[in-house]
């Protein structure tokens, strides 16, 4: 009886190590799965962000390019208003500005 239960315990000593065997390595693959998942999400998540800084310098280009328009575009109608606009003299009083 001693020598049955002696390998029955080994018996299960022998399934428990396959058991604990193969989820060591199925641990083990999971971590290097991990790892290579992570490894790759930091490159990409480097990509995105140069991306991003990249498109924030030509934003930031265009919207002073586009600033500029606006700029030189209100100064000239601004000017062309002005030089359309006429001053009349009135009898008295002060000068009158129309626009033609």
């Amino acid at each position: 009886a001693r020598r049955q239960a002696a390998e029955e315990k080994a018996e299960l000593k022998r399934d428990f190590d396959k058991i604990n065997n193969a989820l060591r390595d199925e641990l083990d693959t999971l971590r290097e799965k991990y790892n290579q998942d992570i490894a790759r999400l930091n490159e990409e998540l480097g990509i995105y962000q140069r991306r991003e800084v990249n498109y924030r310098l030509a934003l930031g280009e265009r919207l002073h390019e586009v600033a500029e328009h606006l700029r030189t575009t209100l100064l000239s109608w601004g000017e062309a208003e002005l030089k359309e606009a006429v001053i009349d003299k009135r009898g008295r009083g002060r000068p009158r500005k129309t626009l033609k």
